[in-house]
């Protein structure tokens, strides 16, 4: 088969590469338009030219086999690459991650989960990534930081589900992983040569956890990284705990933007009939939508995160109770 050396037009609406173009290589042409085309990609390169000598064979057609693989591979080299942190919009954090990302991988998809997390407020950080992870595409890379250990001896992991991939400080911020994945993978991350140099003792964040992403997003296996490891953080799930027939003694997890108190009582942890008192003050009303309640009345709710909510209508839940993160609160089974 001779292939030309053209640039062949794709229709309008079509899926194609280049600048709606598909390149048709021929050989004196293949090393300098391949060296663009992959963008340093030895991986990709390999399997380009092994398509294009299997066409030419084959008889097949060359471009539709090439933008086929080419547009697999640029679907891994566009990641989604989530960002979790501590750091406020204030300063420069944030911004010099996003650049260490792009740096690695200009494709890159970067989506800011939330940087308002408390200063260095570790469950909070683990219920804001446990509460939206599932809502992401599969293989999409979280990175959480928060992140009290910086420049210790804490390690820095990656973690591989058989869906997603997140890389924290192991300091127990990924412990709900460890808890409701069937299969996962915990590396130490350790290989510098995906860090940024020098590294600095106080921002692992740009040093090593931005740049671990975008070269996870760029194809590589997680084992590259470090070496696997069964030694890690994990902190016991905090669940609610029977303390007498008609009580169960439980705590406030989190308390969002709105002053709503999320505990942590699941669906399946709740009586039939029960009140809640927190502070000396009982709650007894149970709705299933903010605006049954009067304005500034006290409810109960089973929130968006799958966890039972303290809530005052069109009013703050927390400045009314005085209640705090970490709180024990008790449940009252009624008859």
């Amino acid at each position: 088969m001779s292939v030309p050396t053209t640039l062949y037009s794709r229709p309008t609406g079509s899926r194609s590469l280049l600048n709606n173009q598909v390149i048709y290589l021929a050989p004196k042409e293949r090393k300098k338009v391949l060296a663009k085309f992959c963008n340093g990609d030895t991986k990709l390169r390999h399997e380009v030219e092994t398509l294009i000598k299997a066409e030419e064979e084959n008889h097949g057609q060359l471009a539709e086999a090439v933008e086929s693989a080419a547009l697999e591979k640029m679907e891994t080299r566009q990641s989604i690459i989530t960002l979790s942190t501590d750091f406020g919009t204030i300063d420069y954090f944030v911004g010099t991650m996003k650049g260490a990302i792009l740096s690695i991988n200009p494709g890159a998809k970067i989506i800011d989960i939330t940087h308002e997390i408390p200063p260095q407020d570790i469950s909070s950080a683990s219920f804001t990534l446990r509460a939206c992870y599932r809502n992401f595409p599969k293989k999409t890379i979280f990175v959480a930081v928060v992140d009290p250990g910086v420049g210790s001896n804490r390690k820095a992991i990656l973690v591989e589900t058989e869906d997603y991939y997140f890389i924290a400080p192991d300091n127990g911020l990924l412990s709900f992983i460890f808890d409701e994945a069937t299969d996962f993978r915990v590396y130490e991350l350790t290989n510098e040569k995906f860090f940024k140099h020098p590294i600095s003792h106080t921002f692992h964040g740009r040093d090593i956890f931005a740049p671990v992403a975008a070269h996870l997003s760029n194809s590589f296996k997680a084992n590259v990284f470090g070496n696997e490891t069964q030694n890690f953080v994990r902190l016991e799930e905090n669940k609610p705990r029977k303390v007498s027939e008609k009580e169960v003694e439980a705590e406030i997890i989190h308390i969002d933007r709105f002053g709503n108190l999320i505990t942590n009582l699941a669906q399946k942890d709740l009586p039939e009939n029960f009140t809640l008192e927190i502070n000396g003050t009982k709650i007894e009303k149970m709705q299933s939508f903010f605006a049954e309640a009067e304005k500034g009345e006290l409810f109960m709710i089973l929130g968006s995160a799958g966890f039972l909510e303290v809530v005052a209508f069109q009013d703050s839940a927390v400045n009314i109770l005085s209640a705090k993160t970490g709180q024990k609160i008790t449940v009252t089974v009624l008859a």
